[in-house]
């Protein structure tokens, strides 16, 4: 996957704090760029993802996480 020509863009926003989370990461991994750095992370999720699929615990999480979204934006109110 690293020798593929990386030529497809995504517009993608941020927040400052998800920016600044993000570029801790990418200095404590000392990687050259934010677009290393979210492509390694969209990775590591993906992969791990497929993991968790494989062993059938995806589902468990993605409902825990649904949760905790809807927990978290009635707390905004």
């Amino acid at each position: 996957m690293d020798k593929e020509l990386k030529d497809q863009r995504i517009p993608v926003m941020f927040s400052k704090s998800e920016l600044e989370l993000i570029d801790d990461w990418m200095f404590a991994k000392r990687l050259r760029s934010r677009g290393e750095a979210i492509r390694q992370l969209c990775r590591k999720q993906i992969f791990r993802d497929r993991r968790l699929i494989d062993e059938g615990r995806f589902t468990k999480l993605m409902d825990e996480a649904a949760t905790h979204n809807v927990e978290e934006e009635s707390s905004d109110d």
